[in-house]
């Protein structure tokens, strides 16, 4: 049995703690409770901005970084694994199928992916080494340059330290609303609904233009969305459920499958499972009943055909019919629960359990409605956009400085020829010119040949140019900004389906930023002497 030694001074050596005393009650409650926020603010509840994951956050970066070209799904998760999320290659590979089977994907999947009847996975994906992914157009608005930059996008150490990685990504859609979420933690269960993007959007924009909706507006604008079947049940006491869920952070609405009814025929064709209904479960329980012939699936995914047995009469079709039809039924129950990473210090309400710490973030962990979820994510946008605004300013006023200083430089040539032959060159432009090291040597770095070439009256155009355009973008209103995205991004978004018979959402082509600033190029205006 090991024993401990104590120093002169009174303090364990090192590798030993003191022994508290203390209730075994409490211990393995603090324990336990560490462990649980550990557990459900790191890997199973979504951040509300980007509505992500860790996991899938990190996924969506590595994508990016990897040229947003189609590649391997296995790099994919080899490069998530080895440098951000240090788990299980088959765990990341599961949140890469979730990602290209949701709704409004943010990667697109390339090979065989499964197969998902109403929202279960009946086929499993093919093996990583044989699928590919890239980032879709919904994908690829995460990381605009102007809202991705670190100076916007606030970065983070990884587990090693040895890279950075976004806190949260720039989502300048409300993803969280789009893809919902579903997870059970340890004492929580997670289960935020996805929405159709047009109807997210007509609600934000009304919050947007101050109009002050009011719920039973909201309710009746806002439409579920399954990509793999069913619909919402539009009776009295669902949409009165619906209204009740937005009220709090729980509630529960009924769906319904999509099927026709061939009564003359006495065959039913079931072609969009409710969501929540096992289809194994289901086609097993209709096969049970003695007026159904056969059970059996068409060439199309995700489509089923019933045949009853013709020498039924009408009264025992219609009895065996009001069975299936209550088997197509299924009832959601949703929970909204989110949680918001901040910068190391910057966390609210420290003194409560729902806030922990690691070592370089804090994580909050966050109870909302619907409603209260859709404000919250418009002030943050909002936020996202300022500061989006000042950075291209940032910028625009650097390549402004650099323009002013060619034009004094270009007006100057003796004295850059003058410096050019003294022994330190850098130090004698700084004290001839009133200059600073940088500036000095940003000059130096150019050939005098090209200085004698520049072109002083369209520089000075250009130093016209930049300054309106500096002086448009301070005049910008970010929450007006956020409207016009949100309005063209509303008109972007296009239903499509796939070869898998997947209902899906597709981004279109739409300006996500302002072209003015997409690189830091070398400004330079030559004279042609040629």
């Amino acid at each position: 049995m090991a024993t401990r030694s104590k120093k002169a001074d009174g303090e364990w050596s090192a590798g030993w703690a003191p022994i508290v005393d203390a209730p075994l009650n409490k211990t393995m409650h603090d324990l336990i409770l560490n462990y649980s926020s550990a557990v459900l603010l790191e890997r199973v509840i979504p951040d509300f901005r980007d509505g992500l994951k860790p996991g899938a956050r990190r996924l969506m970066f590595v994508m990016d970084k990897l040229a947003r070209k189609q590649v391997k799904s296995a790099r994919i998760v080899g490069e998530v694994m080895g440098k951000y999320h240090p788990r299980g290659d088959s765990g990341i590979y599961t949140a890469l199928t979730t990602m290209v089977n949701q709704g409004t994907p943010p990667a697109i999947g390339v090979g065989n992916w499964g197969s998902i009847v109403g929202g279960s996975l009946v086929d499993s994906p093919a093996a990583m080494r044989y699928t590919e992914a890239h980032l879709s157009k919904y994908g690829q608005s995460f990381f605009s340059p102007s809202y991705a930059n670190p100076t916007v996008c606030t970065r983070v150490p990884n587990f090693d330290h040895n890279f950075t990685e976004p806190l949260v990504l720039s989502s300048l859609l409300p993803n969280v609303l789009f893809n919902g979420a579903s997870a059970i933690g340890i004492g929580v269960a997670v289960n935020l609904p996805s929405f159709s993007p047009p109807s997210v959007l007509t609600v934000m924009e009304s919050v947007l233009r101050g109009e002050k909706p009011d719920l039973k507006w909201v309710a009746r604008t806002l439409k579920f969305f399954e990509p793999w079947g069913g619909h919402f049940v539009k009776s009295k006491a669902n949409l009165e459920s619906m209204l009740e869920f937005l009220k709090s952070n729980k509630g529960s609405v009924l769906f319904d499958s999509e099927y026709e009814e061939f009564r003359d025929q006495k065959k039913l064709s079931i072609y969009g499972i409710s969501p929540g209904v096992r289809v194994e479960s289901l086609l097993a329980k209709i096969r049970l009943l003695p007026e159904v012939k056969y059970v059996s699936q068409s060439g199309k995914a995700r489509e089923y055909q019933v045949q009853f047995d013709k020498g039924i009469n009408y009264d025992q079709y219609d009895a065996a019919m009001a069975k299936i039809r209550k088997l197509l039924v299924s009832r959601q129950h949703y929970s909204v629960a989110v949680t918001e990473r901040l910068p190391k210090g910057e966390g609210k309400n420290k003194l409560e359990l729902n806030l922990i710490s690691s070592d370089d973030y804090d994580v909050d962990f966050i109870i909302l409605s619907v409603p209260q979820l859709i404000l919250r994510w418009l002030k943050w946008r909002v936020q996202l956009e300022a500061r989006s605004i000042q950075w291209r300013v940032d910028q625009a006023e650097i390549k402004l400085g650099s323009l002013r200083l060619r034009i004094e430089a270009a007006s100057n040539l003796d004295v850059i020829k003058s410096a050019l032959e003294s022994k330190d060159p850098c130090r004698y432009l700084m004290k001839a010119m009133k200059w600073t090291e940088a500036q000095a040597n940003e000059i130096l770095d150019l050939q005098l040949r090209r200085l004698q070439r520049l072109d002083l009256d369209k520089l000075r155009a250009q130093v016209k140019e930049k300054l309106a355009y500096v002086k448009s973008l301070k005049q910008k209103d970010p929450k007006h900004e956020v409207l016009l995205f949100l309005e063209a991004a509303r008109k972007a978004f296009v239903l499509k389906t796939n070869d898998r018979s997947m209902q899906y959402w597709e981004l279109g082509p739409m300006k996500i930023e302002d072209s003015e600033v997409e690189a830091e190029e070398e400004t330079t205006t030559e004279v042609d002497t040629e």
